[in-house]
């Protein structure tokens, strides 16, 4: 991709305002494009971490909320949800949900943390 090329994209994306370099930067940052000199596309998208997360501890006080706490993850339905939160009070590791993003995970292990739970974020 030509230094013109991008400057076109640039405009492009952020309309008569093509010449506020900040919004053009955060544009870009966003959409995670990066430049590639040498592909054949001109650009690509930059690849995203995949990661999986494991829920390894649900507290014993509290296991309705580590239940709602996947629903919401996982958007399971209640026997799903609670068929692995007693998996996990078994002993057992389970993973929750797909393989995610880094940020997707982080918002996972936040919401599974807040009902007291323990997760485990391991590379895909």
């Amino acid at each position: 991709m030509k230094l013109k090329d991008v400057k076109l994209m640039v405009e492009q994306m952020c309309g008569p305002r093509y010449h506020d370099v900040i919004a053009a930067a955060r544009s870009l940052r966003e959409l995670r494009l990066i430049v590639g000199a040498h592909s054949p596309e001109g650009f690509c998208m930059k690849p995203a971490a995949s990661v999986r997360v494991f829920l390894t501890l649900v507290p014993e006080a509290n296991p309705i909320g580590a239940i709602k706490a996947v629903r919401e993850v996982t958007h399971l339905g209640l026997k799903e949800a609670k068929d692995l939160v007693d998996s996990v009070r078994s002993g057992r590791r389970e993973q929750v949900g797909p393989v995610m993003t880094n940020d997707q995970a982080g918002i996972a292990a936040s919401a599974l943390g807040g009902a007291g739970c323990k997760v485990e974020i391991v590379d895909a």
